[in-house]
């Protein structure tokens, strides 16, 4: 996670610090309902969403300056083996995946909407605003979508196979005791 920010660090000279300030917001709200969705059991803290949030930044600055990149394949390849990675240490136990995933997915939509753009004609000029305007209602329907399910759906089994998104169980006690809800099966106070 140190990497991430750290690599996020250039922001600060091409957006102002509100703006990154906003997606890191963003983020980390939009990872941690995530979270909190799929894995109602589970208590999340730290960072984590809001740093794939800074992650999904990149990808999203990589994609619209793809003409002012040198080699921008290998620039592409490198930020996905990164992704990649990153997500693939979220499957361990005590890392929440969910989070992380959800920061990514908010980060990439508000970094369309907040991130200044350079516009190389007006084609691209146009592709772009037709990307901030898909994205302005797509992230706030999700956002509103997902505090609906949040309250209202307060029930972990709604997606059997989700939680091999988060861990996944090498040996048969390896995701044991990563929720919440072992602790209300084990209390004394719980009859």
């Amino acid at each position: 996670k140190v990497l991430i920010f750290i690599s996020s660090m250039y922001f600060s000279q091409s957006c102002s610090w509100l703006r990154i300030f906003l997606i890191f917001i963003i983020s980390g709200v939009g990872g941690y309902l995530t979270s909190a969705i799929f894995d109602p059991d589970s208590v999340g803290v730290g960072p984590a969403g809001a740093l794939y949030g800074l992650l999904g930044v990149q990808l999203v600055e990589l994609l619209q300056s793809w003409r002012l990149v040198n080699n921008p394949y290998l620039e592409l390849i490198k930020l996905l083996i990164n992704i990649v990675v990153l997500l693939a240490l979220g499957l361990l136990p005590y890392i929440d995946n969910f989070a992380n995933i959800g920061g990514f997915i908010f980060g990439i939509l508000s970094s369309f909407i907040l991130v200044p753009f350079i516009s190389l004609g007006k084609w691209d000029r146009l592709t772009k605003l037709c990307l901030i305007s898909i994205a302005l209602p797509t992230l706030v329907i999700l956002l509103f979508v997902c505090f609906v399910i949040f309250y209202n759906v307060q029930d972990s089994d709604f997606c059997s196979w989700c939680k091999y998104l988060n861990c996944v169980p090498v040996t048969d006690d390896f995701c044991d005791g990563f929720d919440l809800s072992s602790f209300y099966q084990q209390s004394p106070n719980n009859s």
